[in-house]
């Protein structure tokens, strides 16, 4: 009987944003009174009109498998939406609904990539594309956004690190973790380079709606050849309905269909009508939680830059703030251990402040931390106030 698993399986490790949560939430079982600045789930309901959406559907008995792409009404609502909010024109052969934009990337990277191909990656970067780069074979070729920069991607950088195997390059505006932003002309000649060299562009968007400075672009509208990535867990607060979608060239999203049919079968079917709803049903609940967002991220970045050897950029986008604490390292805590990176910072927080951040390292990053602000003022405040006694204790 074998009893050794694949590379693949051996090769697997948690997600890092999830772990370090995991960790916290252990913590606050045993009684710890935890705040929790980790994973980026907004703290609102989902919205009454997308819940009734749901509910209708089950009395319904719309309950059984739907076709593998997602049903035609929320395929089209998707086709309405890109056209009103990004001025782009895809028909519903073109949309792929997915189980969440982590699914949406796993299906897309598989489709295209081989081993050896090389992924060009600007980082700071969610971790879990690196991680699903690496499982397909091919290799992620990392690109450096500098903070004096605001941590946007240079052009210049991205130039530099084409290579005759480079086969995709992955954008993310807004960023996560950094809420950068890729400034139009920046993605227009991002794109002019990827047409000439016939390279795919995956486009993360999944932080759309939650741009506070500037104005979002869609990278498919200057490349052809644009993988476009995004969902409705952000923007309406639907993070455990699970769903993302794709949309992308016919013939790659027929691809990634018959990949998702050998995966999942098809997306969820109630969450489906749900998504509908908040497509095509009133936003005004997107415009109150991206003002209150906007308010929660003025408020830590403000907080973060009082504390001692702290300091954060103002994000233009998505809700993190990401904090350098490099000005902690080779401090001593009370116990006196030295704080080296930023793991052992973020475990210092969490131990000392009780205060669950995430460190920067998994991201690209080991000098910073990442603090989600998908949480109350009153937590920011609390949670900000906890940090900075802590940081006085260090020496």
């Amino acid at each position: 009987m074998p009893t050794e698993l694949s590379r693949l399986a051996n090769s697997l490790t948690p997600s890092p944003t999830r772990a370090f949560d995991k960790q916290a939430r252990e913590l606050a079982a045993s009684g710890k009174n935890i705040l929790f600045f980790t994973l980026g789930e907004p703290d609102f309901p989902t919205p009454k009109n997308i819940k009734r959406a749901a509910l209708a559907a089950i009395k319904k008995d719309f309950t059984h498998y739907t076709p593998v792409s997602g049903i035609p009404e929320l395929r089209q609502a998707i086709c309405d939406k890109f056209k009103r909010d990004n001025n782009l024109a895809y028909s519903p052969d073109q949309i792929v609904v997915n189980a969440g934009v982590a699914n949406s990337l796993y299906l897309a990277f598989n489709c295209i990539l081989n081993p050896g191909d090389e992924v060009i990656i600007p980082v700071p970067s969610w971790p879990t594309v690196f991680s699903q780069v690496k499982s397909t074979g091919a290799v992620p070729v990392f690109v450096q956004c500098k903070e004096e920069n605001d941590f946007e991607v240079q052009f210049e950088d991205i130039a530099a690190a084409i290579t005759e195997k480079t086969k995709c390059i992955v954008l993310n505006s807004p960023c996560n973790p950094t809420g950068a932003i890729i400034p139009e002309k920046t993605i227009k000649k991002i794109c002019e380079l990827a047409s000439e060299k016939n390279i795919w562009l995956l486009s993360d968007e999944i932080y759309e709606k939650l741009t506070y400075s500037g104005k979002h672009i869609s990278p498919a509208i200057y490349h052809q050849n644009t993988i476009t990535l995004n969902g409705v867990s952000k923007a309406y607060a639907m993070t455990g309905w699970r769903i993302g979608y794709t949309a992308a060239p016919i013939q790659l999203a027929t691809a990634i269909t018959s990949l998702q049919g050998l995966v999942i079968g098809n997306p969820t079917s109630v969450s489906q009508k749900a998504a509908v709803e908040a497509f095509i049903g009133s936003q005004s609940s997107v415009s109150k939680m991206k003002k209150e967002f906007r308010n929660r991220r003025d408020l830590i970045v403000k907080l973060i830059n009082e504390i001692p050897h702290l300091h954060a950029n103002l994000p233009k986008g998505a809700f993190y703030a990401f904090t350098n604490v490099s000005g902690l390292f080779n401090k001593k805590t009370p116990d006196g251990k030295t704080l080296s990176n930023s793991v052992d910072v973020a475990a210092y927080f969490l131990n000392e402040a009780l205060v669950a951040t995430t460190p920067g390292q998994p991201f690209g990053s080991d000098a910073h931390i990442r603090l989600s602000y998908a949480c109350s003022q009153e937590q920011i405040i609390e949670g900000m106030a906890q940090i900075d006694a802590a940081v006085r204790k260090l020496r």
